[in-house]
């Protein structure tokens, strides 16, 4: 396999009503998020997958004004 996969599961009952899990896949050798599934209760989920990633750019500051 490619990937570390880390899972996390909610505790809170309020939060499991909306929220399954969340899993966070890692690249084996740089460590870099490569993709993020939030699943909800209802088994519909989210899933964002990271391409082209930058590590530590400089941002100018006034992007942030």
């Amino acid at each position: 396999e490619e990937h570390i996969i880390v899972q996390f599961d909610p505790k809170d009952a309020d939060l499991k009503e909306y929220l399954k899990y969340i899993e966070i896949y890692f690249n084996k050798i740089s460590l870099n998020v490569v993709t993020l599934i939030m699943t909800e209760a209802g088994g519909d989920f989210t899933k964002i997958h990271f391409v082209n990633s930058v590590m530590n750019q400089t941002i100018d500051e006034n992007v942030f004004h």
